[in-house]
């Protein structure tokens, strides 16, 4: 089986590779993830809640594709309202395409942003499909009772849903990232100190709790990152670690986790560092960045991780592709149409070949 993976490096249309059959191809769409909350700052600072995770679509049986098929990619951020936020690939345009939407945006304490959906709506051609839902990312204080960010939520995948962030402390801490593709939700905090993120699918490789001065540590295969507790030191680091990218695809490509809320800072001394972590590469929901009593420091709200497309296929072997095409020098011609002179490749309806000669028709 071959992969092709589309991202947002890429252009529209995408064009079928010249050993592409249609049988058996699958086509898997992963929404994009929000951006985490912004954070306040002053004595009633309050930290910023989670972004959603990307939505997941499975085209089971894709159905015959022209040679061109035009895409596009969420953008990690944007949130799940612009018109520029969804994943979609469609033969006739996005008008009838099949997509999978992003997560929202987290706000500066409240409810986090809600994880997007599959969806399929009448898509040309008619094919099999399934989705699954991102997870939501986690809610943030609307008061001074906890002052650390919450994460962000895992991106769905084909082995389940994203999972949520977990529930903040009413202590100050913050909450750490989902995990991604059927992974689990961060735990819940009832103390100051952070929270490790969401285990993945395997159940390990959550990003590490972290402390009153240390920040959360970055999940791994699609584990969530750790958030930063709630601090009382000036000039200390209480970030969220990062989200990381499931490998269900390749080493690179999957779904994505849920970046850690950053953890708070009580002290006002400028020189804090309360950063959310960034969503997973692909569709991870960002951390939102945590309060400070200053104001002035560091507190950027963790970005949502991008979309993406994969199609696997079963390329054509033998005798298959040599009916209609032939390899010279690493590059696929049509015999059809193009004959070989003097090591170079014409046009076939111009040279004819006499007596073991290939001869210029004029």
């Amino acid at each position: 089986m071959a992969k092709i993976f589309l991202t947002t490096a890429d252009v529209s249309p995408w064009t079928r590779p010249a050993d592409w059959q249609d049988a058996g191809h699958t086509v898997e769409l992963v929404g994009a993830g929000g951006n985490g909350g912004a954070a306040t700052t002053g004595t009633s600072h309050v930290g910023g809640s989670g972004g959603g995770g990307g939505g997941y679509t499975l085209l089971s049986d894709g159905g015959a594709l022209p040679a061109t098929v035009a895409f596009k990619i969420g953008v990690g951020g944007v949130g799940n309202a612009a018109a520029n936020a969804t994943t979609w690939l469609s033969a006739t345009g996005g008008a009838n395409g099949y997509f999978s939407n992003s997560g929202a945006n987290g706000i500066s304490g409240g409810a986090g942003g809600a994880g997007g959906t599959g969806n399929q709506t009448a898509g040309t051609p008619a094919v099999t499909y399934s989705t699954r839902s991102g997870a939501n990312g986690g809610s943030a204080a609307t008061s001074a009772a906890a002052r650390s960010g919450s994460g962000g939520g895992g991106a769905a995948g084909p082995n389940g849903a994203g999972a949520n962030s977990g529930t903040f402390s009413a202590a100050g801490g913050g909450s750490g990232g989902g995990g991604a593709n059927g992974g689990a939700a961060s735990p819940s905090l009832t103390t100051t100190l952070g929270a490790a993120g969401g285990d993945n699918r395997s159940g390990s490789d959550a990003g590490a709790a972290g402390t009153r001065t240390t920040p959360g540590g970055a999940g791994s295969n699609g584990g969530g990152g750790g958030s930063g507790g709630y601090g009382n030191v000036a000039s200390t680091d209480t970030s969220g670690g990062t989200g990381s990218a499931d490998n269900i695809f390749d080493a690179t490509h999957g779904p994505g986790s849920g970046g850690g809320g950053g953890g708070g800072n009580s002290i006002n001394t400028a020189g804090a560092t309360t950063n959310g972590g960034a969503g997973g590469t692909y569709g991870g929901g960002g951390g939102g960045a945590g309060g400070q009593r200053a104001t002035t420091g560091n507190k950027v709200a963790g970005a949502g991780g991008n979309g993406l497309i994969v199609i696997t296929y079963t390329p054509l072997t033998g005798p298959a592709v040599l009916k209609s095409l032939v390899k010279h020098a690493g590059v696929w011609k049509e015999p059809i149409t193009s004959v070989k002179h003097a090591g170079v490749w014409k046009t076939a309806t111009t040279f004819v070949k006499h007596a073991g000669t290939w001869k210029q028709m004029t």
